[in-house]
């Protein structure tokens, strides 16, 4: 896959670098994007859009569940997970 068009190169094997809410909008493209999410406040789905484009449920994540996936939105149709944190 190519890096994220903000020139940004994506290192999975180093820890994040910093942490941001995400509010999920099915119109709004994150930017940077981050490179994985983690669910802190309510479990439940969260649809994301990956940096590829795939729109995707994720059902029932488990409080702190954390999914490594760069992604370019977290849509606010499909998700009621609370509480998203983005990772960078």
């Amino acid at each position: 896959m190519a890096e994220p068009t903000d020139g940004t190169k994506i290192h999975f094997n180093s820890a994040c670098l910093d942490m941001q809410d995400l509010t999920p909008s099915d119109s709004t493209t994150l930017s940077p994007m981050p490179r994985g999410f983690f669910v802190k406040g309510t479990s439940g789905d969260v649809t994301v859009v990956t940096a590829g484009g795939t729109t995707i449920t994720l059902p029932a994540l488990p409080l702190y569940a954390t999914v490594s996936c760069v992604i370019s939105k977290v849509m606010a149709t499909g998700t009621d997970a609370v509480d998203i944190v983005g990772m960078y």
